[in-house]
């Protein structure tokens, strides 16, 4: 009998041994993950937290703020396209029958329509933000896999501070390295020239801002047609042609 309590103690005494190992094992493991590496810093993981939300905070601005400028953009057009309805409808009204004129039975093709500045200024409700913005539709189309599409280029100013000069050709990647980033600009009947541009914040391809944006806008007051030479990516060069006539009037900076 002594004998069996003999060799019961030992074999308590054994399992109780490695329950403390294994214990003290599992208690420790967390502390060596973290000192090999395992683990990231707190500091670490709050920084990627952070920076994960100023990026979502800023792509849901810059989603907002393009939503503003769609909904500006049509409601300006509406406008004009309003306007010029009441303008043809009066000038016909007024027109005397006698001087009515019959159409010839082969009528020569109508003159195409020259697109022109459209201005407009929002000021923002929460922190009375304005910001001014003139949009002009290009007069070349740009052809797509999905169709044509109508190259845009918008001045944006905001609380009276520097104008942006921003191009933007829907589904198209504007740039390419071997033109180092840079544009040639023709202004009516005068020799080239070449800017730099800069993409966008969130890295849209088909949207530039130019640079030397005063020696830009001190030409748009005077000039009639700008003729744009934009890089596509392996598409080579296209020439975008503006009517950018009335600027001085149309654009209230």
């Amino acid at each position: 009998m002594l004998k069996g309590i003999c060799i019961g103690a030992l074999i308590g005494t054994i399992v109780t041994a490695a329950g403390l190992s294994l214990y003290g094992y599992l208690w420790g493991l967390p502390y060596d993950l973290y000192c090999y590496g395992y683990f990231p810093a707190k500091e670490a993981v709050d920084a990627e937290i952070e920076e994960y939300i100023a990026q979502n905070e800023a792509s849901r601005k810059y989603e907002e703020e393009q939503r503003k400028i769609e909904e500006d953009s049509e409601e300006l057009r509406k406008k004009i396209a309003e306007l010029e309805e009441k303008s043809a409808g009066s000038s016909s009204n007024s027109a005397p029958v006698a001087n009515a004129q019959v159409k010839p039975s082969n009528p020569e093709p109508e003159p195409v329509q020259m697109h022109h500045w459209v201005f407009g200024k929002t000021t923002d409700s929460f922190d009375k933000k304005q910001t001014k913005r003139c949009i002009l539709d290009a007069e070349t189309l740009v052809q797509d896999t999905f169709g044509s599409v109508r190259p845009q280029m918008m001045l944006k100013q905001v609380n009276n501070r520097s104008i942006d000069i921003r191009l933007t050709i829907k589904n198209k990647v504007l740039g390419h390295p071997q033109d180092r980033d840079r544009v040639r600009l023709k202004f009516d009947n005068e020799e080239p020239f070449s800017v730099s541009f800069v993409g966008t914040a969130d890295s849209s391809m088909d949207t530039i801002f130019l640079n030397s944006t005063s020696k830009v806008i001190s030409k748009l007051k005077t000039a009639e047609t700008l003729i744009i030479e934009v890089p596509f990516f392996m598409e080579g060069t296209r020439r975008i042609t503006f009517n950018v006539s009335g600027y001085s009037e149309k654009c209230k900076f």
